[in-house]
């Protein structure tokens, strides 16, 4: 994990702590997504998506909720206030040309990532197919395809 340069594809004040590929990532690396609110979420965690409100969330593979179903990982460290708003910058990449918003952040949904950069139930996502391990093993370091 790095925060080398601050130039990222959308606005980010302050430089915050980023999760970054161990490889190339594939063609679309990111999207803009909505968090949860009241969530404190590391650069790297793994995230579901709650059926509720279609926001993102830590996977947990015994919720019930949605995020049992893991839906890609957290690109940035992002806290949102109880309104979901992201209270740790402002950052946001709508990808219409338009001006960031306080609401999304990044979460990766494709590429080559190293196993000690994760955070999360790696063994149950690995499980369920979608984290496929590379190189090393799930207790270890090694590489994992998102």
């Amino acid at each position: 994990m790095a925060c080398q340069t601050c130039i990222n594809d959308c606005c980010v004040r302050p430089c915050v702590e980023e999760l970054l590929c161990a490889l190339d990532c594939c063609g679309c690396c990111h999207i803009p997504v909505l968090i949860a609110p009241s969530q404190d979420i590391k650069a790297g965690t793994l995230l579901g998506q709650r059926t509720s409100d279609l926001r993102f969330a830590p996977f947990d593979p015994f919720a019930t909720d949605g995020t049992q179903l893991l839906r890609g990982i957290a690109h940035y460290h992002v806290q949102t206030d109880d309104q979901g708003n992201v209270i740790n910058r402002y950052f946001g990449y709508l990808g219409l040309g338009l001006e960031c918003g306080p609401k999304y952040t990044n979460m990766y949904v494709c590429g080559i990532f190293r196993l000690q950069d994760l955070i999360g139930d790696v063994a149950s996502a690995q499980a369920s197919g979608i984290l496929r391990l590379l190189d090393g093993n799930v207790g270890g370091s090694g590489l994992v395809r998102l």
